[in-house]
């Protein structure tokens, strides 16, 4: 257990990006490719996105397939900025398949059972088309 939770706590340095009360954007480049992780307020929910280079379509792409962890360890870092400072009451993480969703599912699982804030919300997984 330690040595996952080493893995997924060294995050790589992101910024954040403009802020409204129904959006926040944070952005982080990993080998050459940026992504962008921003949260839309619906109503009283709030919807995440992981998008690489301004896509969430799946994509074969070796630099971010190969820094796996750096990924999850920076989007844990920003999903406890934000819950931190917006303090949710639920997030919807929005995969472009099944695929992308049980990805996200896995890893906030990971977050949930181990060392994240994010046990201390409900946090639900969305798959859309």
């Amino acid at each position: 257990m330690a040595i996952l939770k080493e893995k997924f706590d060294n995050p790589t340095t992101y910024e954040k990006g403009e802020e409204t009360d129904r959006q926040s954007s944070y952005f982080f480049e990993i080998m050459g490719n940026e992504i962008s992780v921003s949260f839309i307020r619906v109503k009283k929910d709030w919807n995440m996105f992981v998008m690489v280079d301004g896509t969430i379509e799946p994509r074969d792409n070796d630099g971010v397939k190969n820094d796996t962890y750096t990924i999850f360890s920076t989007i844990k870092k920003i999903l406890d900025d934000f819950i931190k400072n917006r303090n949710p009451e639920q997030i919807d993480a929005i995969g472009d398949n099944e695929s992308q969703a049980g990805l996200m599912e896995k890893a906030f699982k990971l977050f949930d059972d181990y060392f994240s804030e994010v046990k201390r919300n409900n946090v639900k997984v969305t798959a859309i088309k």
